[in-house]
């Protein structure tokens, strides 16, 4: 900041400032070494520390510890579903298995099979293209 006020342009504090302070003088003094905040806001701050202050402190343990018991129960909901997804999920892949015999079996059964055309001309569905196993 300039140690001094004047009315003439300070090309060294409008380089510092990036162009935004071309002049310090007495009308812009006054917001730039503000150090209080603005009065509303002053005021609104206070109605806050005294709401805070009347607000009982017991009060504010029991919600604390409302809201503790509901995450403790969330929690233990949590965990029930996933020990009980993880032993179906276990249950699922012990029972299923992969044949390879089985699968080229099921491809050789589906090579008759046709599949409707997928060109612009054919949306009814009619026309079919063959499907060949490899």
């Amino acid at each position: 900041l300039p140690l001094e006020i004047r009315s003439e342009p300070d090309k060294h504090l409008e380089k510092t400032t990036e162009g935004r302070v071309p002049v310090f003088h007495h009308e812009i003094v006054p917001g730039y070494l503000r150090t209080k905040l603005d009065l509303t806001l002053e005021q609104h701050q206070q109605s806050v520390l005294e709401k805070t202050a009347a607000a009982p402190v017991a009060n504010g343990e029991e919600k604390v510890k409302e809201l503790n018991a509901m995450c403790d129960q969330l929690l233990e909901i949590v965990r029930a579903a996933r020990d009980d997804w993880l032993e179906a999920s276990a249950t699922v892949s012990a029972t299923t298995r992969q044949d390879e015999a089985e699968t080229a079996k099921l491809v050789a059964a589906m090579a008759p099979v046709t599949v409707p055309s997928m060109t612009p001309s054919s949306r009814s569905g009619k026309s079919s293209v063959p499907v060949r196993a490899q």
